[in-house]
């Protein structure tokens, strides 16, 4: 494909894929990363991709950083000029800029990925918060005040644009569609295991909690993820950098409609990310074990046992957004309730 110096860009409006290391042979304008490694990755502009990637292709450099006005630039540059398909060696973080710019221009970057959720069907709200939120927060407050004595939300402590963009709908479903995933029950103990493909969990499974279903009888696509297969995604992933000493992460990925979510349990210490979605947590410290059925969704929950609880009772609870991290100390109970379709992730410190 050394020849294509006869290939222009499309006249504006022009469709992006936000796609990494695979070029999408679709018709449409493409932003792909073309694979490689150390400190640059190579990325293809083109109107049409088909393997091999260009051969001998023309080299240019776009240093943008974090300034994403300057590949905003770039990219109106491209389209003035009509030039034509070309390589690019860009540091990561230009890269990612260029990805956004190119994505939201389309429109392809929705507020909420793709993942759509059908309000008629949602029966709970973001309801009240008293978990303390905290716009910042150094390392030495994070262990001192809350590493080992209770949950606080963190904004803005992550930076997880590419991420997010990687797990719109459109992108997961290209990516990952016909990949096995491992779907568990939404119950607090003895989780039975059911593998499917991604899309058939997505386009069939996924839906909305009934309040007549049994967390024993709902799957649920949380945890248990095949590190090697989902590898490109999550080595884009920027954890919580405050760790306890002693610990490494380990992550949880799941994606889940409108009502799901896992009833009471505990385990270690750890982080959760909203990706696209809200979710909804309800905390209880180690020594006051709450009252619920193990075998019940947490949405039964809210409607059998939360409105009667006193005031003595109730948990600690806050809903989480894209954009906030909540930390939870270890052996906290705490249960889980998306309030939209979510995707989201934790990390385990263990």
């Amino acid at each position: 494909m050394g020849n294509e110096s006869g290939r222009r860009f499309p006249p504006p409006p022009v469709t992006f894929d936000v796609v990494t290391r695979r070029a999408v042979r679709d018709g449409q304008c493409v932003l792909a990363a073309a694979g490689g490694g150390g400190t640059t990755a190579p990325v293809v502009l083109c109107e049409h991709v088909a393997p091999p990637l260009l051969a001998s292709p023309r080299r240019a450099s776009l240093r943008a950083g974090a300034d994403s006005r300057s590949a905003a630039g770039f990219l109106r540059e491209l389209y003035r000029r009509k030039r034509p398909c070309e390589r690019l060696e860009m540091e990561p973080r230009g890269l990612l800029a260029l990805t956004l710019l190119a994505a939201a221009s389309a429109g392809e970057l929705e507020a909420d990925g793709g993942w759509k959720t059908d309000h008629s069907m949602q029966m709970v709200g973001k309801g009240p918060c008293n978990v303390e939120v905290r716009d910042s927060l150094t390392y030495s407050e994070f262990v001192h005040w809350y590493a080992y004595s209770k949950p606080v939300i963190i904004r803005g402590i992550t930076q997880n644009e590419q991420f997010r963009a990687l797990c719109s709908k459109q992108s997961l479903l290209q990516e990952f569609g016909y990949r096995l995933v491992r779907l568990s029950t939404a119950n607090t103990y003895s989780y039975q295991k059911v593998d499917v493909p991604f899309k058939e969990y997505v386009e069939h499974m996924m839906k909305p909690q009934s309040l007549d279903s049994l967390g024993s009888d709902t799957f649920y696509f949380f945890g248990d993820n095949n590190f090697t297969e989902w590898d490109s995604l999550f080595r884009t992933y920027i954890q919580p950098p405050y760790q306890l000493p002693g610990t490494t992460g380990a992550y949880s990925f799941g994606i889940a409609g409108a009502g799901t979510g896992v009833p009471f349990h505990w385990h270690g210490a750890g982080y959760s990310e909203v990706i696209y979605g809200r979710k909804r947590w309800f905390l209880y410290p180690p020594e006051k074990t709450p009252e619920f059925h193990p075998n019940k969704t947490t949405l039964s929950w809210m409607f059998d046992t939360y409105p009667y609880l006193t005031e003595a009772d109730k948990p600690m609870e806050c809903t989480i957004h894209p954009g906030e991290v909540l930390y939870f100390p270890d052996r906290w109970w705490h249960a889980t309730l998306n309030i939209d379709t979510s995707v989201f992730i934790s990390t385990f410190l263990g």
